[in-house]
C-alpha cells in the first residue's frame, strides 16, 4: 500500500509540474513532449485522461524479497 501511495504522489507531483510549465492553450502533444521524457510517462497519460491508477500500479508491484509465507508445522522442519 505504502508503495502504491508513493508512486501516486511521485506521478500526481509529476503531472502538476507538466502542467505549470505548459502555456495556457496547450494541446496533448505540448503535453507529451514533457511527459515522455519522465520514468513515469504511463502513469503520467493515464493521470492526463482522467484514468485512476490504483489498479494499474498494484499489477506492477511485487512483494520483497524477504517477505515470504512462513509453515512452521513441524513437519516441514
Amino acid at each position: 500500500m505504502r508503495q502504491r501511495d508513493a508512486i501516486l504522489a511521485e506521478a500526481r507531483a509529476e503531472h502538476q509540474r507538466i502542467l505549470d510549465a505548459l502555456p495556457k492553450r496547450w494541446t496533448r502533444k505540448e503535453y507529451a513532449l514533457h511527459a515522455s521524457r519522465s520514468p513515469m510517462r504511463a502513469w503520467l497519460f493515464m493521470l492526463l485522461d482522467g484514468r485512476d491508477l490504483s489498479a494499474r500500479i498494484f499489477h506492477t508491484l511485487r512483494p520483497e524479497a524477504d517477505v515470504r509465507p512462513v509453515n512452521t508445522i513441524e513437519d516441514n522442519a
